[in-house]
């Protein structure tokens, strides 16, 4: 029996694998290249179905309005100081966020999407039923923004039907500016109806005070008082008139102030709450806690003194438990020390606010300044009229009713301009803001556009076909390359065998030297030459004679690899046996059509010679022991001393034995074989070898210590894969055009026309 003690694969799986996670170009090129149907098929669903998706969408149309508001409005009286100034003075400065914020509010939008019938909206906007029940278009349907360091909102709506999107977003600004027009026409006609109040009164009290003066002079016959009278009285009428002038303005001034109060609150109510409060929160710093880090400190000193306690005590000493247990305490004083604290939180003053209280704070200023000019002019007219007391009785009662007359002639006067100019004022208003942009119908829709769908869909089908290759890469158990397969079994790669089309039916296998296509291919016999070549050097002094050819899995081809290689020794004059150990599934006679009546079962069982079954074969120098009967129990079958005797003789007949055995994984048969061969080759075959599968097959030879002498890398798509160091696949396939010899299976007809051409 031969066997090896030594030359067992020296690396485990994997151990020189690249662990790289990241893929290089080449790699990623190699995995396209390998999965290229996956990401054809891939790119091509994903791209169609995206398209068609989009496409199918009902198109939905922007339609926009652009909307200027105004800041800060202007007063509209140019007379000064006048009783009627702040009246007509009732509007404050306006932010424009603010103004976003009230065009956004559900009672406007609620207003303008009134005007619209249940039809224009399921036709427009398609709402849901609780949009319905809100009586609101959907939160989608329209965006309100402010342009930034601008005075201007765009005001957007996105609808199916780009007439009633239009007409939705005119609506929502017109709505606004209705809305704010009336509340200006609101404040302006309350200043007429107060001055038309004061009008009346003021007409009453003249009539009173000029039939007082009539009575008067009736009564005394006087027609022109005393000139200094006369004075002092002019003197009392102006200060009154001043005295009189200030309570208006103070009067207006308190009612300037309530009308200010009642639209601060109005204002309040439109915008968010949080404006409306006195600080907004402007940094919060979170800082490690000083705490935790000192008792974090005690901590390990403690853990530090268990440790010292536990080494020089016993562990039920009085010491360890006594430095456990404040070990424990220290633990529970962490859990309620905080790991983070606020370091530093500031507040800023909220803008909006503080500039609606300075409106305030001015007003009340302005008030206080009316009080005190109201106590100075009372005082001087207290002062003249204890002048004017000195005159006799009945002068100064004609002079003081003249007094209230011209002064009552006066007031009069100025009501009455103010009231007609409120009037016209109040038919004249302007709304705070302006459309600069009317919104018209989109004469093309935004959603879907058929060149950005495309070009969109094309590159996303294209970037997710590339992640499903990848995906389907990384979940693929199989090998696709020799440095994978080395890098698991640890032996070099002995051969790299190129897959071979093989249009004669009538061959079951593509082998060297027969009259096929396949056994013509140059490149197929290169790579069995190179095979040959590499037995004989491994061992140059004692080459293995006796090599057991085995693989992971069935249908990687080491049947025909090792026909094929039986056949390459034997052109180069070698003698060589091929015997089918496989005693589960034999192939070897069938694949040469030969019978296998007898064989190795019928030779161990002594029911036939060697000589009588060992069958030759159509090839040189090339015999074969087929398997013969199968057993029902190959393994015992193949590790009695018979069977190893009967290989050994074989051996000494032959200059080469070639055993096709069984696969590895699962069987145990390959176990036995391994022991009483020289050599073990294992054949894999490309993206058909699992990675689970070679790494079984190396650990089951690695345990019984088998002498593997490298791997033969079976149907190679060399053209896919791009291996250019196997240059000879390519040469040959050359020479095979230039001289119309067949190289890769095909038909030459195409290629012997060309060479005609060229020569003629």
């Amino acid at each position: 029996m031969r066997s090896r003690e030594d030359g067992a694969p020296s690396t485990g799986p994997g151990k020189n694998e690249s662990s790289k996670d990241s893929l290089s170009i080449k790699e990623l090129y190699e995995i396209l290249h390998r999965r290229r149907k996956l990401v054809w098929i891939s790119w091509l669903v994903i791209t169609v179905l995206a398209i068609t998706v989009v496409m199918t969408r009902k198109p939905r149309y922007e339609s926009g309005v652009v909307l200027v508001v105004a800041a800060q409005k202007p007063s509209t009286n140019t007379q000064g100081d006048s009783i009627l100034t702040p009246l007509m003075a009732l509007t404050q400065g306006r932010n424009t966020a603010t103004q976003v914020e009230v065009l956004e509010s559900p009672e406007l939008i609620r207003e303008a999407y009134a005007r619209f019938t249940p039809a224009q909206r399921e036709a427009g906007f398609k709402p849901s039923d609780e949009d319905d029940e809100l009586n609101l278009p959907p939160p989608k349907a329209y965006k309100i923004e402010n342009k930034e360091d601008t005075d201007a909102v765009d005001i957007n709506v996105f609808s199916y039907d780009p007439k009633i999107g239009a007409d939705f977003a005119n609506s929502i600004a017109f709505t606004y500016l209705n809305r704010d027009l009336e509340q200006n026409n609101k404040s302006t006609k309350e200043a007429r109806e107060y001055v038309e109040v004061e009008l009346k009164r003021a007409k009453k009290s003249l009539a009173d005070a000029r039939d007082k003066v009539t009575a008067l002079k009736n009564q005394t016959g006087l027609v022109t008082p005393d000139i200094q009278v006369t004075a002092e009285a002019t003197r009392l009428w102006t200060a009154k008139g001043a005295a009189d002038t200030t309570k208006g303005l103070l009067a207006a001034s308190q009612y300037r102030l309530a009308s200010l109060d009642q639209q601060v609150r109005g204002l309040v109510k439109t915008i968010p709450g949080d404006t409306s409060s006195p600080n907004i929160p402007f940094s919060t710093t979170i800082q490690e806690n000083p705490n935790y880090i000192l008792e974090l400190g005690r901590l390990h000193d403690l853990e530090t003194l268990l440790t010292q306690a536990q080494t020089s005590f016993t562990p039920n000493s009085p010491e360890v438990k006594d430095a456990e247990k404040r070990v424990q305490a220290q633990q529970m004083t962490m859990k309620r020390t905080a790991l983070n604290l606020v370091g530093m939180k500031t507040t800023e003053a909220n803008p909006v606010r503080q500039q609606l209280l300075g409106l305030l704070a001015t007003e009340v200023a302005n008030h206080s300044a009316l009080e005190s000019q109201l106590q100075r002019t009372t005082q001087i007219v207290n002062e003249i009229t204890a002048v004017f007391s000195k005159y006799p009785k009945l002068q100064r009662d004609i002079a003081q009713a003249q007094l209230d007359s011209d002064t009552l002639v006066a007031t009069y006067t100025n009501l009455y301009s103010q009231y007609y100019t409120l009037l016209v004022t109040e038919h004249s208003n302007l709304p705070d803001g302006i459309v600069v942009s009317k919104a018209t119908p989109a004469p093309e829709p935004y959603f879907p556009k058929w060149g950005l769908t495309v070009v969109m869909s094309i590159f996303s089908g294209l970037l997710l076909a590339i992640g499903g290759a990848i995906m389907a890469e990384r979940l693929d158990t199989r090998v696709h390359d020799p440095a994978t397969v080395e890098a698991i079994l640890g032996v070099s790669m002995l051969a790299l065998v190129p897959a071979v089309a093989n249009p004669d039916k009538s061959e079951k296998r593509p082998l060297i030297g027969s009259d096929s296509a396949a056994g013509r291919n140059h490149g197929l016999l290169e790579a069995f030459r190179t095979l040959r070549n590499n037995l004989y050097f491994l061992s140059p002094d004692k080459p293995a004679r006796i090599i057991a050819l085995t693989s992971a899995s069935s249908s990687e081809g080491k049947t025909t690899t090792a026909i094929n290689l039986a056949i390459a020794l034997g052109l180069d004059g070698k003698r060589v046996l091929v015997i089918d150990t496989d005693l589960r599934r034999p192939a070897v006679a069938s694949s040469l059509d030969l019978s296998r009546t007898v064989g190795l079962t019928t030779v161990v069982a002594a029911r036939s010679t060697l000589a009588d079954s060992i069958v030759a074969t159509p090839y040189e120098n090339m015999w074969i022991l087929p398997a013969g009967p199968l057993p029902p129990n190959p393994t015992e079958f193949l590790n009695s001393d018979k069977c190893a005797s009967v290989i050994n003789e074989c051996a000494d007949l032959y200059d080469f034995v070639i055993l096709d055995s069984p696969p590895t994984v699962g069987i145990s048969d390959m176990q036995v074989i391994s022991r009483m061969v020289d050599a073990v080759i294992i054949v894999v075959g490309s993206d058909r070898a699992t990675r689970s599968g070679l790494e079984i097959t190396y650990r089951t030879l690695y345990q019984v210590r088998a002498h593997v002498l490298g791997m033969v890398i079976n149907r190679v798509e060399i053209s896919r894969h791009g291996y250019g160091y196997y240059g000879y696949y390519n040469y040959y396939s050359y020479y095979a055009q230039e001289y119309g010899v067949e190289a890769d299976g095909k038909g030459t007809k195409k290629r012997k026309r060309r060479k005609k051409k060229k020569e003629s």
